[in-house]
């Protein structure tokens, strides 16, 4: 064989090899990372009428859910808490009243295909403490149920003191959000109305580490921690927001907690 021919065949052998070879994970990574887009950024939607399952994330990380058609969570949202003056420190809450956003830089969306699930939002707050990741997995088309795992890591340099993460919906009809009927327990918050009654709970499931279910009525609530709430309606109320709190161990720099809740059709 002519050294021209074996040189050809060598470049033709390189260039197999290398449409074989794989894109670099950092590749990869770019390609799934962005900012925030406009909209929902992950839909799952199965069955028809009673076992109707619409869930969507939106670009900031908020929650929709609909279960049977024509009802679910209207509003929802997330806030971290500091210090001692009951204010969130970062909050990014759309409720009845109108929207709570403070303290959050833009999100960042991941995920391995645009518009599907799983989809992490990855957020910090502006005051330098903390990085918050929430993973929302695959929506169960069966039990009627989607799973949040939130990562809280303190991203600072000084240790802050039992921080504290909460969620929050408010439920209702399409068209008329607002549910009638709230009741918590210490482990969930349980949102209903109708006639048959159609609801949501909001599950802690991370047991270990402290929380508990809250209902709060009060315009304001959004805003505020702590114990500007009712922790134990064990009788149901009329009305009112419901939340999930998690009072977080306090984090040294580099460290961090991971706490799950559950969002599902009762």
């Amino acid at each position: 064989m002519s050294k021209i021919l074996r040189s050809a065949s060598a470049a033709a052998l390189l260039l197999v090899v290398a449409l074989c070879i794989p894109p670099s994970s950092a590749a990869r990574t770019s390609a799934t990372s962005r900012p925030a887009v406009t909209g929902p950024v992950a839909t799952f939607t199965s069955g028809g009428g009673a076992s109707f399952m619409r869930v969507q994330v939106d670009n900031r990380g908020h929650l929709y859910f609909e279960s049977p058609r024509g009802w679910g969570i209207g509003h929802e949202g997330y806030a971290m808490c500091t210090g001692t003056s009951g204010e969130a420190t970062a909050i990014d809450l759309d409720s009845s009243y109108g929207h709570s956003i403070r303290g959050f830089t833009a999100p960042v969306i991941s995920q391995p295909k645009p518009g599907t699930f799983p989809v992490t939002i990855t957020r910090r707050t502006t005051d330098g403490h903390f990085k918050l990741t929430a993973l929302w997995a695959m929506p169960d088309a069966v039990e009627k149920d989607v799973t949040v795992t939130m990562t809280v890591k303190n991203i600072g340099t000084t240790t802050v003191l039992d921080p504290e993460l909460f969620r929050e919906i408010e439920v209702g009809a399409t068209g008329g959000y607002g549910g009638d009927w709230v009741v918590s327990t210490v482990d969930s918050v349980i949102h209903w109305s109708g006639e048959p009654a159609h609801g949501v709970v909001m599950t802690a499931r991370t047991l270990a580490v402290p929380h508990e279910g809250g209902v709060a009525s009060d315009a304001d609530i959004p805003d505020v921690c702590g114990g500007y709430y009712d922790p134990t309606p064990f009788s149901p109320v009329i009305g009112g927001y419901t939340r999930v709190n998690y009072f977080l161990p306090s984090l040294a720099p580099g460290a961090s907690v991971k706490v799950v809740v559950v969002y599902q059709r009762i």
